[in-house]
């Protein structure tokens, strides 16, 4: 009996090698064959990217030689619906935190059009901890003030020069935007509008992630 119990115990653990080495084998194989699936997926990302590339640069040469313009995205122009209104505690620019996190107790509302946004819309958001809101910023300045960057009209286009022969600055496009921002934190030292957060960009669109207290239903 003992000898048939130690034989039936080799027996068991040989099994149990033969399943480990298999399932060992699969599991290499499988890796091997993801792996071999995502090299040439980004291969073949690399290749339409440097299609994409190739062809923009393309038919952005062949414009420039023509003369034309390179043909308009279908969205070249977007409207954009509001569908509520944010309310919040600060009213001024000055004394506004750069960053919610340095006021972690103030707060905000945001309103719904009831004419809009029915009360099906938000069913079952109170369960969730934050939400992105997405917002106008409705104060900017943008379409008022002229960019010290931009090239003028077709009137003026170099800007001419003066009595003594200097180059005069070339006139701005009324609505373009500044390109470089000067942010406090880097003390005077200019960097690109998308380098920063500033409010005063080509599409005046801000972008938050805020933590949600409650939902309230009237």
């Amino acid at each position: 009996p003992a000898a048939s119990i130690a034989v039936a115990a080799s027996a068991i653990a040989l099994c149990f090698v033969a399943v480990a080495w298999l399932a060992y084998h699969e599991g290499r194989r499988r890796g091997q064959s993801d792996s071999a699936r995502d090299r040439d997926a980004n291969n073949d990302g690399k290749a339409k990217t440097a299609k994409l590339s190739s062809d923009m640069h393309r038919t952005s040469s062949n414009s420039e030689k023509d003369g034309t313009d390179t043909p308009s995205s279908p969205y070249a122009s977007l409207s954009i619906d509001p569908i509520g209104t944010l309310h919040s505690i600060y009213r001024l620019c000055v004394g506004t935190p750069r960053q919610g996190m340095l006021a972690p107790h103030s707060r905000g509302i945001v309103t719904f059009d009831e004419t809009k946004v029915s009360k099906d819309s938000i069913l079952e958001l109170q369960h969730y901890s934050h939400v992105f809101v997405v917002f106008i910023f409705h104060l900017n300045s943008n379409g008022k003030l002229p960019s010290n960057n931009t090239p003028g009209d077709d009137n003026n286009n170099s800007g001419g020069e003066d009595k003594n022969g200097r180059k005069n600055k070339p006139k701005s496009r009324k609505g373009q935007f500044t390109s470089k921002i000067a942010p406090p934190s880097l003390g005077g030292k200019k960097v690109g509008v998308f380098s920063t957060r500033t409010p005063h960009r080509p599409n005046p669109i801000g972008f938050s992630l805020c933590k949600l207290d409650k939902v309230v239903v009237h």
